[in-house]
Order: structure tokens, then sequence, then C-alpha cells
């Protein structure tokens, strides 16, 4: 028996047929039969070029993979990743020339296969799904964490999965196992082409036959890595009667700022300080399917807290956008504030998309101004804020304590609790309950010079 070419076509019936013929038609394995569902439907899994059928093996259930077309690609993978010791893969062997099939053509011949342990669990997507729909918070944080660590692991690889989707990940009781490796890039594929270019809904609208390197997973990263993050802050982003898919919005929808949605996404992280998800939801309009830094941009997104201001921080600007680092040059928050003053109190006033903030040192929001059109920093837990053309003054709930009535409020003396204020064209002083201590009955200059004398 020779063995027939690969390019010819595997019907998807026709494996079945084999899979579960009662004289086993395999040179080595011991199976069983495919494994059925509650109505006694075989079970199998369907893709552009393989399909994969659950099935007993010496008494342990297993994903037989079968290939519809030329598995030559599919086999150098296998060989690969068979040396990648990690968690986030099960462990498969290939066996050639293993199952007994007719092609299209009516000839018969054995092809190869995959086989691995079956990966218990639910798929990602129907996690996600369900756990918005019961708005479920602490599972979709759980999901949100085992995510950016399987990314931050994904890409530090010399090798690609190709096909990101909340589908092609099984959620386990430790963490995420990735599935369907029928996109994958691995370095010996470099100059090649493919026609995997991955499911439209998580890939950048360039993405195409001719973009196959080991970036070609940044793009979806950065899709599910919003997602989860908006879903974590807010379930009711999600569409309780929409089906299928867990994807919120489409990228060509993006591209054409043609999705609402997506603008509500990067608003609520605004809001919610969550500046590391929205510079990930940012990068999904990348003018290329890879993205600039992906991997700080992930890692950001697992920063560990600072919990004490042990170090100076100082603002710095890159590309037009402001953030801040340590005096050595380390970056402790991210530059993609558009305004950005320096920290008083704890506390620092920054500005993003027109709405004013104030963020703490792990670049958290602890403070929403977008009501204010100016802020000041904080000094004697009091700052000055402008609303509807005049100044008055909050605390650190973010609570107004002096009604906004002044033309102009300076910040609380550190020794004397007292700020300059004009009101009624002229200037004086209050103390930090608003009341006088100064008349306001005073040029700029006299004022300064008054407030020396008296205090």
């Amino acid at each position: 028996m020779v063995r027939s070419s690969t390019n010819i076509q595997i019907p998807v019936t026709n494996y079945i047929e084999s899979v579960n013929n009662p004289y086993g038609l395999f040179r080595t394995l011991n199976v069983m039969g495919c494994c059925t569902d509650m109505r006694g439907d075989i079970e199998l899994y369907c893709g552009n070029k393989s399909v994969v059928f659950p099935i007993i093996e010496n008494g342990t259930k297993k994903r037989l993979k079968c290939y519809l077309k030329n598995a030559l690609r599919n086999e150098l993978t296998s060989q690969y990743l068979s040396n990648v010791n990690t968690p986030y893969l099960a462990k498969e062997a290939w066996l050639k020339d293993e199952i007994y099939v007719y092609d299209i053509t009516g000839n018969s011949s054995y092809r190869d296969v995959s086989i691995a342990e079956w990966q218990e669990g639910m798929t990602l997507n129907t996690a996600i799904k369900r756990s918005a729909l019961m708005e479920d918070k602490p599972r979709l944080e759980w999901l949100y964490g085992k995510f950016i660590e399987l990314s931050l692991w994904l890409l530090k690889q010399e090798w690609a999965h190709g096909d990101i989707k909340p589908e092609n990940i099984i959620v386990t009781q430790d963490g995420l196992t990735l599935i369907d490796l029928d996109a994958v890039y691995i370095p010996a594929f470099a100059g090649d082409n493919t026609d995997e270019i991955g499911t439209p809904g998580y890939q950048h609208p360039l993405r195409d036959r001719d973009y196959f390197n080991k970036s070609i997973d940044d793009y979806s990263i950065a899709m599910i890595a919003t997602i989860l993050g908006v879903l974590v802050l807010d379930t009711t982003i999600y569409d309780k009667d929409k089906g299928g898919d867990c994807c919120l919005f489409l990228p060509a929808d993006i591209f054409a700022n043609r999705s609402q949605k997506y603008n509500d996404i990067k608003h609520t992280f605004i809001d919610n300080g969550e500046f590391g998800l929205f510079q990930i939801a940012e990068a999904l309009l990348s003018s290329t399917p890879d993205i600039d830094n992906i991997y700080n941009l992930v890692c950001n997104l697992q920063q560990k807290p600072i919990t004490e201001i042990d170090q100076e921080f100082v603002v710095f600007n890159k590309c037009s956008k402001w953030g801040y680092m340590s005096e050595s040059g380390e970056v402790l928050i991210e530059p993609i504030f558009d305004t950005a003053h320096e920290f008083r109190d704890g506390l620092a006033a920054v500005n993003l998309g027109g709405a004013w903030q104030y963020i703490d040192v792990n670049g958290r929001q602890i403070i929403n101004c977008n009501w204010a059109t100016k802020i000041k920093h904080f000094s004697n837990n009091l700052a000055a804020v402008e609303v509807g053309g005049r100044w008055g003054y909050i605390n650190k709930k973010g609570d107004m304590v002096i009604e906004p009535q002044y033309e102009m409020a300076g910040n609380m003396r550190k020794k004397t609790g007292a700020a300059l204020v004009k009101s009624g064209g002229k200037y004086g002083y209050i103390n930090q309950q608003g009341g006088w201590i100064i008349e306001p009955d005073l040029e700029y200059e006299a004022a300064l010079s008054a407030f020396e004398n008296k205090l």
C-alpha cells in the first residue's frame, strides 16, 4: 500500500467512517470509537484544514486530529511545539500513516494524524459570556488575569498561534490552554505566506496571507484584553441578547469610526482610571497588524502597585504624551496623558481625552473630575477646581467643600492654610472653610504684600 498524495482532500464523512469503524482502521492506536453527545450523535469539531474527534484510546479520553488537506506544515508545527514545555499547550504526538481512509477520488491510503490528551473545560468564549450574563465580576477578574499571563508568555516566544480568539482557548481549573494550531507560525516558516489569516473579529483589517510572522498575535491579544478589561469594570456593556461570539465590536468598524461601543469602552477606561487598558484599546487603531511595544503594553496591565512614594516622580513627554518616571529614568507611569502635573499630597492632576482627574502613584484614578474645565494640585488636602467659569475647592474624596464662586483661586498654603482668591475683580484671602482672612478689596500686588504683613 503506497501513501497517497497529501494534496488530495479527505471528506469529513470519510474520516467519521474510519474513526468509528468497529474493526479499527488505525495502525497503532487502540481507539474504542468516537465520543457521542446526549443525543447519540458523534462529537466532532471541524475547521478549514482539520477535524477533531474526542475519542477513547486505551481507556483515556483524547483528542484525535485528522487533516483534510496537505498536512506537511502541521507536521512541522507539531514537531516544533513538541519541544515547548508549557501548561499553555496540550502535549501532542504526530503519528505518520496512522489512519486508513478514502479520499475524494475514491482511493484509499494511510494518513497522518496528531493525538493529545483531551482538555476538559469550556472555551474562554463560553466562560466570558456566562460570567458577563451572571455579572460574576470575580470570575471575570480571574479570566482577565489568566489571559494576561498567557499573553505575556506567548509574546516572548519565537512562534505565534495565528488565530487567537476566545473560542480557541480552553479554560481549565488551573488556567488557560491554547487549542486549534492550524494557523501557527514557527521560525521554519519565515518568508512564507499562509492561507490561514485568523478570525476577522480578532484580526487587523490589513492582515493578509503575506503577513506571516511572530507578531501575528499582537492584535488579537489587544482585542481580547480590551474585552475582558471592560467587562471586569462594567458587565452591562455586554449585549445580553447577543449569541455566538463574545466580541463586542469589529475591527473594521472601529477603523471606519462607526463603532459607538468602542468609543464607550475607551471612556469607561478613562472614567475608571484604567489608563493601561485605555492604551491597549487605543492600540487597536494601529496602522499595521503588528502593535509597537505590545509586550510592555500588556505588561503594564499587571503592574505591581507602588504602595509608598519612595522616589521622586518626574513628569516627562514622549510623542506629545505625558507620563512619569523616576529620577534614574525608569518609567513609572506610561506617557498616555494629554496634560500631567506634578504629584502633590500623593496625587497628580492629569487630563486624558479632555477629561480631568486625579491619579495616585500607581496611575489609578482616585477622583474623576470630568465635570471640571480646569483643576490644580492638592495642598493641605484641598484642590482648586474650575466649574462654569468659577473656582471652588474639593477635598480628597472629591466633595466640593467650598462652592465655585471665585474668578481665580490659588493653592492653599502649606503653613497658613490660606489661599489667594479673586472676587468682584479684587483679591483677598480665604481659610480652608471659605471664610475671609483678608477681604477682597485689594489689587493683586497689594494683596500679596498685605498677606505677608498680616501673617
